[in-house]
């Protein structure tokens, strides 16, 4: 199986980017098609982009709690979950996530499971989003399970913002304060300095 990068229109019109899994190019193009995508570009990556991957970070916690919701929302309305992904897939940013979603598409057209999908790419995500998603396919409660996710992704969210607006008053006193030692030192201390030389007086030492 060899990956090929492609954009493709949707059936709005729409471009999309990604990439699929195929033994041939016309292959890829054949699953694309069955996607109800028409195909505009489509060719292997090149080498150093197998390795731009070590380079991604982690995926954000206000990216994956809207994920969560977006994929609850499109389960609720009883559509398939091959397609709420490509769906999602199509419309998250670039980035991580994009790659992941992606290629979590291409693992359960392959017949994995949605966790074991995820699961290739634990390093990108939070533990507790692959852990939830396997207890989901246990208990057959994929919506809620995703609900709650993103529950728990904004509050953590919440909790983040919370602790930078705790930290940024203090943070802004300090900096106001090496900047006023800092003037003082460069351009008040000198002053002094002179004055006393001239006065034939020793500078205090506190």
């Amino acid at each position: 199986m060899s990956t090929f990068d492609y954009r493709a229109r949707n059936l709005a019109g729409e471009l999309v980017t990604g990439n699929v899994e195929a033994e041939t190019r016309q292959g890829a193009v054949s699953i694309l098609r069955s996607r109800d995508l028409f195909v505009v570009n489509i060719s292997r990556p090149r080498r150093f982009r197998k390795k731009i991957h070590l380079l991604e970070g982690k995926v954000g916690v206000r990216e994956l709690a809207i994920f969560c919701r977006q994929f609850a929302i499109m389960i609720d309305a009883g559509i398939p979950l091959m397609q709420c992904l490509r769906v999602l897939g199509d419309q998250t940013p670039g980035g991580p996530l994009k790659r992941i979603v992606s290629e979590a598409v291409v693992s359960l057209e392959k017949g994995k499971s949605l966790s074991e999908a995820f699961d290739a790419n634990r390093k990108y995500l939070p533990v507790i989003f692959i852990n939830m998603l396997a207890a989901a396919e246990v208990s057959g409660s994929l919506e809620i399970t995703l609900l709650r996710l993103a529950g728990n992704l904004e509050k953590e969210l919440q909790v983040k913002e919370k602790i930078k607006s705790a930290l940024a008053y203090p943070v802004l006193v300090a900096v106001v304060a090496l900047l006023a030692a800092g003037v003082m030192l460069l351009y008040v201390v000198p002053v002094f300095v002179d004055i006393f030389d001239q006065v034939g007086a020793a500078l205090p030492v506190s």
